[in-house]
């Protein structure tokens, strides 16, 4: 059996638990939505296809992920049972952290952009302080005239 195969299934059975986890199996349903518009609720099979595509996801992020016919190797089908249970939980925390890996670069490059704006007024502002100085040296001399 190819590995990919046993870990799909590992992690569709794993969309299964968390539909009974999550308080059973919701029958697939269309809804109203606030504006009029319709929400499909895929119930049950959504969690199901979820926890399939967390399970497939989890196991590609492994070391050697094999799509040969080759033996199955327990761990990364235990693997994706585990990741297939929580379902769109794995799949949210790999989004998030793509997201926040370019939220954070886009900050640094914020917070540098940031740092050349500061050090510009202060280099401003110190010019129009000295500028007010002379200013007002010339006023103190006019004053003496």
């Amino acid at each position: 059996m190819h590995e990919w195969i046993a870990v799909l299934l590992a992690g569709l059975f794993g969309g299964v638990v968390d539909s009974i986890l999550s308080g059973g199996f919701t029958i697939p349903r269309i809804r109203p939505g606030e504006e009029g518009q319709r929400i499909v609720d895929p119930g049950f099979i959504g969690k199901i296809i979820v926890g399939g595509v967390a399970g497939l996801g989890a196991w590609s992020l492994t070391k050697n992920p094999s799509f040969a016919d080759t033996m199955v190797n327990a761990k990364p089908v235990i693997g994706a049972l585990l990741a297939g249970a929580s379902g769109g939980e794995v799949v949210t925390s790999i989004a998030n952290r793509q997201y926040l890996s370019a939220a954070k670069k886009q900050l640094a490059e914020v917070g540098q952009s940031n740092a050349n704006t500061a050090n510009a007024i202060n280099v401003i502002l110190e010019h129009a302080h000295e500028r007010e100085q002379q200013l007002q040296a010339e006023i103190d001399e006019l004053k003496k005239r």
